[in-house]
């Protein structure tokens, strides 16, 4: 992962890369988390797509995989509060740290949201 993020990393802690704004992080994580979440929802939970149960483990971690990498290099690629708030916890490393709490829940209201507007039953 050091090889894809570079130093934007601290014990685990998610950063924003250099030159990064505040907003411009909370804009990835939602992006990442966006890509996330209807994932899950279609191979997961929606009964509709019961046939694709099978895939959901490549599917799911796919679109963790692409979240990740989109939001990498400019947030740290958390995409979830409890991920983020472990290793700061442990490191006591707080700077930024609401673009963690912020991102993904913005990012799973709209993926919600968008959900519910594109595949109504």
């Amino acid at each position: 992962m050091f090889f894809l993020l570079g130093s934007y990393t601290q014990s685990g802690v998610p950063a924003l890369g250099k030159d990064i704004t505040f907003l411009q992080g909370i804009a990835a994580e939602t992006v990442g988390t966006f890509v996330l979440v209807p994932t899950i929802f279609m191979v997961a939970i929606d009964r509709r797509a019961e046939q694709y149960a099978k895939l959901a483990p490549f599917a799911i971690s796919s679109a963790l995989t692409a979240g990740v990498l989109l939001s990498g290099a400019i947030s740290g690629g958390s995409l979830n509060p409890a991920r983020a708030l472990g290793p700061a916890l442990f490191a006591n490393l707080w700077q930024n740290h609401i673009v963690y709490w912020l991102g993904p829940v913005f990012g799973a209201v709209l993926a919600v949201l968008a959900y519910s507007y594109v595949l109504k039953e």
